[in-house]
């Protein structure tokens, strides 16, 4: 039988996370090196890899900020910057989330109409792709929208 790919959210936070034994778990999704996975109905699944967590992510992202707001009010930037607050927070690896962290505090995000924050995205993205040694992307608005 194929294995059957299973799509599951299994978050673990620095601030406390545990398994069901109630020990501190390592950030699993950094330490995975396979998809999740179900081969039988009592297989123990395993959580998305980095990789495919950063994938998905950046993609999400990406999107958010193509239908951000042309001319945000300030209660919309307001959000938009909580928003990126608390991904970054929760985000599944913790390593991944430092480092983009450091990404913020150089190039603080950009919030004043979606141009700027598409713009601030992929910029930010080649800032992480850069770190990672892998190529970068043109920054081009009209291929971002």
């Amino acid at each position: 039988k194929n294995p059957q790919f299973v799509h599951e959210h299994r978050f673990y936070v620095s601030m406390g996370a545990s398994n069901t034994s109630g020990e501190k778990s390592p950030c699993e999704a950094c330490e995975a090196s396979e998809p999740v996975v179900r081969i039988g109905p009592t297989s123990k699944p395993r959580p998305p890899n980095r990789e495919e967590i950063g994938r998905a992510a950046w993609r999400y992202v990406h999107c958010l900020a193509a239908n951000f707001p042309d001319t945000p009010v300030i209660q919309e930037q307001v959000s938009s910057l909580g928003w990126i607050r608390a991904f970054l927070r929760l985000y599944p690896c913790h390593l991944c989330a430092q480092e983009f962290i450091e990404v913020c505090r150089d190039l603080p995000p950009r919030l004043g109409n979606r141009d700027e924050y598409v713009m601030w995205w992929c910029e930010a993205h080649n800032r992480v792709r850069s770190d990672l040694s892998q190529p970068l992307r043109r920054c081009e608005l009209q291929e971002l929208l």
